[in-house]
């Protein structure tokens, strides 16, 4: 038999794509609230550090903590929130904190809180862009799978509505898919095939006709079309293959009750073949006027015909 099992193209159902949650005003999905806590708490951090401490110039670049831990939260509003924050205590830095250096021009001091801003601000906004561009990708990733799903299971419920049996063998002889025919005719859980060696689930067919055509198919790239016996089903089978780069696809049809009634036509015709009574077999509907047409004689027909004839000349 069919060294077999089909169909798949194609494997389990997977679990459809996660829905984003919009809740965190980004539509990523929300992290631990600790993330958010800890983004605050180094705020609090730095903005006190730079109240009772001479880092000078320092302060500023100590606020990209804060907004990358606010990163983590996958929330764009939470990364706003600290870097605008970060941006309020720096500025409030040139109020409430010494100058590192005594007597350092307060020109140079603006300027350097001034660039802190800037890279505080920058920084956030870089981390923001980055963030939507990953949601896009995600997103773009999340609807092909979707679709690629959605086409998987149309086919999965196309090749099981087919009535013949149909299975898909991969380039190394594994079966990938199976429909219920095939289960049926098999008389084998596609659970148990699905992954395994066609020829070592189907000892039998090795060196048999199936074998030979199924490497043809393979070997060639063409379609092949045959009927073979497999006899640990006792069954005929009619198959057709088919050739793709992911392996081959089979389809078949248990034929062993047309082989039998075609085996018993051949004897019946045989046997009368070998009767010394004229047989004739006409079609069951007249056609009009011309009667019911004739659709077969026996040789013992002919010869009576034959001898009547010369019998009149």
């Amino acid at each position: 038999m069919p060294p077999h099992s089909r169909r798949d193209p194609f494997a389990a159902p997977t679990e459809a794509p996660r829905q984003h949650n919009r809740s965190n005003g980004g539509g990523a999905v929300a992290a631990s609230p600790a993330w958010h806590v800890a983004a605050w708490l180094a705020v609090v951090a730095v903005a006190s550090t730079e109240a009772f401490t001479r880092l000078g110039f320092a302060h500023g670049s100590l606020y990209l903590l804060p907004i990358l831990i606010a990163s983590q939260t996958r929330s764009t509003r939470a990364i706003v929130a600290v870097a605008g924050a970060s941006a309020v205590a720096t500025l409030v830095g040139l109020v409430v904190a010494p100058p590192a250096v005594p007597g350092t021009p307060s020109a140079l001091v603006i300027g350097n809180r001034v660039a802190s801003v800037a890279i505080v601000l920058a920084s956030a906004g870089m981390l923001v862009m980055l963030q939507r561009s990953a949601r896009r990708r995600l997103a773009a990733v999340s609807e092909a799978h979707q679709e690629t799903e959605d086409a998987r299971r149309r086919l999965e419920v196309t090749l099981s509505s087919i009535t013949d049996a149909f299975f898909v063998l991969g380039p190394d002889w594994r079966f990938r898919y199976l429909n219920e025919q095939a289960e049926r005719v098999l008389q084998r859980r596609r659970d148990d095939l699905l992954g395994a060696n066609v020829w070592d689930e189907f000892p039998e067919a090795v060196g048999s006709p199936f074998q030979a055509h199924y490497e043809r198919a393979a070997r060639d790239g063409v379609a092949v079309a045959f009927e073979a016996y497999y006899s640990p089903l006792e069954t005929w089978f009619e198959v057709h293959v088919y050739p793709s780069d992911e392996g081959l696809a089979v389809y078949f049809q248990d034929v062993t009750a047309r082989r039998r009634d075609q085996e018993r036509l051949r004897l019946l015709e045989a046997a009368v073949e070998r009767l010394n009574d004229a047989v004739v077999i006409t079609e069951a509907e007249p056609r009009g006027e011309e009667g019911r047409p004739i659709v077969y004689v026996n040789p013992a027909f002919e010869r009576a015909t034959r001898a009547f004839y010369f019998a009149l000349l």
